[in-house]
């Protein structure tokens, strides 16, 4: 149980982070393996610069802990429901297709670094997507920044079940790239286009 001192900052079913009025740090509250809620403190001050990206990284740990030992938090590893989540949301079969393609790409990246939890999803992780997608795969910045929406809807849905806290994939500042301009073809390429569309009596209309 909270002390009477806790100030809550946020209680999800999985780790959290609070102040204490006793206390200059953040106090994180997690899972022990037998289900019970235990608390210490994260030695992270709440007045020193950066403590709030610091205190969301010790909860994101904390929490892909007690996913991974089974304590608490199991279900939300993104394997687990991501693709079955992706077939009741969207009924439209194209839209259903897409995501379920975008989400083929995302989860090859995500094994290849490790990443299960949805708490361990970060800013710099999605950009380190573009960086794969583009350099491992060859594809074109837009179709990573398409898929990284695919991303953004999954990790806002863990927001709303309470498996993480905030959602990084909004506003990446990924720029699109311009489509790229097709080469005007030659006059001696015009005329032997012409010549087949007559040998084919295509230009006569027969």
């Amino acid at each position: 149980m909270l002390t009477p001192f806790a100030t809550l900052c946020y209680i999800p079913p999985v780790a959290s982070y609070f102040t204490r009025k006793d206390s200059p740090f953040y106090w994180i509250r997690f899972r022990r393996a037998d289900g019970t809620w235990g608390q210490r403190s994260s030695k992270v001050r709440g007045a020193d610069k950066g403590a709030l990206r610091k205190i969301h990284h010790m909860v994101a740990q904390e929490t892909s802990s007690e996913a991974l030992t089974g304590g608490d938090g199991s279900e939300a590893l993104l394997d687990r429901w991501v693709p079955g989540w992706i077939k009741y949301k969207y009924v439209n079969a194209g839209t259903r297709t897409r995501m379920e393609y975008s989400w083929s790409s995302l989860s090859t990246f995500l094994k290849l670094r490790k990443i299960q939890h949805p708490q361990e999803v970060t800013y710099g992780l999605c950009h380190d997507y573009v960086k794969w997608r583009t350099s491992e795969t060859n594809a074109c910045s837009n179709t990573a920044g398409v898929e990284l929406k695919t991303l953004g809807c999954v990790i806002q849905e863990s927001v709303r079940r309470g498996w993480c806290l905030f959602n990084p994939c909004h506003k990446l500042g990924i720029g699109k790239e311009r489509a790229k301009q097709k080469r005007a073809i030659t006059k001696d390429e015009e005329q032997t286009i012409f010549k087949e569309l007559m040998r084919t009596g295509i230009a006569c209309g027969r």
